[in-house]
């Protein structure tokens, strides 16, 4: 029982590697009840590749060999991991989905709504607060009810007046973050 594991494992974690790369560098959310069953299609996929791979002969020792064959699998895993990356997270490819199918590929608006290249100019209007924020999207945590965004170069307004409370301007090392459930709603400028 014990020397069949190795085999089995083939079929799971190859195709769990490759998703796992994917996930990180898209930011993509895959919930775990399909991941498992993705993961054993992906896996048979990247071995049956691996198979054929094995009729080249400097790859003929992998034809026999479960190690070898799931080396080859976690080596293509990533790399097609990457390169479906990279197209994904690509702006023409957003436009043609948007085009074909009136949808981007991104789970929430802030990848939609966000400059994530050069950075966003936003007005956080706190709830419940007198005060505004505005500055220059940093970095957002997306945790769902505990989601944070962080603006550089920030100023606190009064929401009656405009009046200053607090300023940073220019200065990109202060950073504030700022809890999303508690914006009432944000105003960005790209």
């Amino acid at each position: 029982m014990l020397e069949n594991i190795p085999v089995l494992l083939q079929y799971y974690i190859p195709g769990l590697w490759a998703i796992t790369v994917f996930k990180y560098f898209c930011s993509k959310e895959i919930r775990a009840e399909s991941q498992t069953i993705l993961s054993c299609v992906v896996s048979y996929v990247l071995l049956s590749i691996a198979d054929l791979l094995a009729n080249i002969s400097f790859l003929g020792f992998t034809k026999n060999s479960v190690w070898g064959k799931s080396g080859i699998s976690i080596i293509l895993g990533t790399l097609l991991a990457l390169f479906v990356s990279w197209i994904f997270c690509a702006k023409w490819f957003s436009q043609v989905m948007v085009k074909l199918f009136h949808k981007t590929p991104n789970d929430n608006i802030w990848r939609d709504v966000l400059d994530l290249r050069n950075g966003s100019n936003l007005k956080l209007y706190i709830r419940e607060e007198d005060y505004y924020v505005a500055g220059h999207h940093r970095n957002i945590e997306e945790k769902g009810d505990d989601s944070w965004i962080v603006l550089t170069g920030f100023v606190k307004l009064n929401k009656s007046d405009n009046t200053e409370l607090e300023s940073h301007k220019g200065d990109n090392k202060s950073m504030i973050a700022i809890r999303l459930a508690d914006v009432e709603y944000a105003e960005i400028f790209n």
